[in-house]
C-alpha cells in the first residue's frame, strides 16, 4: 500500500494525456488494487487513512468519467465498498 498513491497519480497523468489502453499493466495493477475485495486485500485497504480513502474515491471517480476500458469496475467499486461507510471502518487492531 505504501506506493499505491503514487500508482494512482501515475496512472491518472497518464490516462488524462491519452497514453492508456486496456493492455497497460500499470493501469491494470492499479485498478486491481482498489477493486479487489478479497479478504486479504481489504485488510490492507484498511490501513489507509480518511485522505488516503479521499484519493482512492477521487481516482475512481476520474476513472468513471475518462475510461471506457475500466468505467464499470471503477463504477462497481465505489459503490460497494469506497462510498460506504465500510471503507473506513479501521480493522481491530489499528495503529495510526
Amino acid at each position: 500500500m505504501y506506493y499505491l498513491l503514487a500508482f494512482l497519480s501515475y496512472a491518472v497523468r497518464h490516462m488524462s494525456s491519452g497514453i492508456v489502453d486496456s493492455n497497460w499493466m500499470a493501469m491494470n495493477f492499479t485498478i486491481f488494487a482498489v477493486t479487489n475485495f478479497s479478504n486479504y486485500d481489504v485488510g490492507r485497504l484498511k490501513r489507509l487513512n480518511d485522505a488516503q480513502i479521499g484519493s482512492v474515491i477521487e481516482f475512481l471517480q476520474f476513472v468513471v468519467v475518462h475510461s471506457t476500458t475500466y468505467r464499470r469496475d471503477a463504477a462497481d467499486a465505489l459503490t460497494n465498498y469506497w462510498l460506504t461507510p465500510d471503507a473506513k471502518l479501521k480493522t481491530i487492531v489499528y495503529v495510526p
